[in-house]
C-alpha cells in the first residue's frame, strides 16, 4: 500500500469544467483533492485500499471524476492506493486531466470502439461457422471461427464492456 502526492498548478480559478479520466489502475484506490483553501473532495474512488490483502478490494472500471467544488489555481492531488492480489497491478495507462464533455467523449469513444470490435469479431465468426456448416470437409472455416470465438469471449471478458454493463459499480 501507498499514498502518492501531485501538487498541480497553473490551472484556472474556476475548477466546475475540469475532470480527472482514470481508464483503470488494477488495484483498490481513494483519489482526494484539495485546494488552497484547504477544501478536500474525493474525487474517485474505486474498490477499498488497505493495508493487507484481506482489508483490500481491488476493482477496475474507467471513471470520470469532478473538481465542481474546488477552486484552483493549485490543487492537490492524493491517491490511497493499494494491490496485493494482481502481480501486475498498477496504473497501466496514464490518468487523463481535461474538461469534463472531452473526456466523457473519449470515455464513449473506447466504448464505442470496444463494440464495434466485438460486432465485427462476431460477424466474421458466424460468417466462417456458416461455410463450413455449407462445405463441411473445410475445416479451415471451422477453426477460424473458433478462434475468433475465442477472441471474442477475451475481449469482452477482459475490457471494460462487463464491468460496464453487466455488473454493479464498485463494491467501495
Amino acid at each position: 500500500h501507498a499514498t502518492y502526492q501531485l501538487t498541480l498548478t497553473g490551472l484556472p480559478e474556476d475548477l466546475s469544467d475540469l475532470g480527472l479520466y482514470i481508464r483503470t489502475l488494477g488495484l483498490g484506490y481513494r483519489l482526494t483533492a484539495r485546494d488552497q483553501s484547504g477544501q478536500e473532495h474525493l474525487v474517485l474512488s474505486s474498490g477499498t485500499p488497505g493495508t493487507s490483502r484481506e482489508s483490500s478490494v481491488p476493482w477496475e472500471v474507467p471513471q470520470i471524476g469532478l473538481f465542481k467544488t474546488l477552486s484552483g489555481p493549485t490543487l492537490v492531488l492524493t491517491i490511497e492506493l493499494s494491490n496485493y492480489h494482481y502481480a501486475h497491478g498498477g496504473p497501466w495507462r496514464a490518468p487523463v486531466l481535461g474538461y469534463e464533455k472531452t473526456l466523457r467523449q473519449n470515455m464513449l469513444n473506447e466504448q464505442f470502439t470496444d463494440f464495434a470490435l466485438l460486432g465485427l469479431l462476431a460477424i466474421v465468426a458466424l460468417y466462417h461457422f456458416a461455410l463450413f456448416v455449407v462445405r463441411r470437409e473445410d475445416t479451415t472455416s471451422l477453426w477460424f471461427a473458433m478462434f475468433l470465438s475465442c477472441l471474442l469471449v477475451r475481449h469482452a471478458s477482459t475490457g471494460r464492456l462487463l464491468e460496464l454493463f453487466v455488473f454493479e459499480p464498485s463494491p467501495a
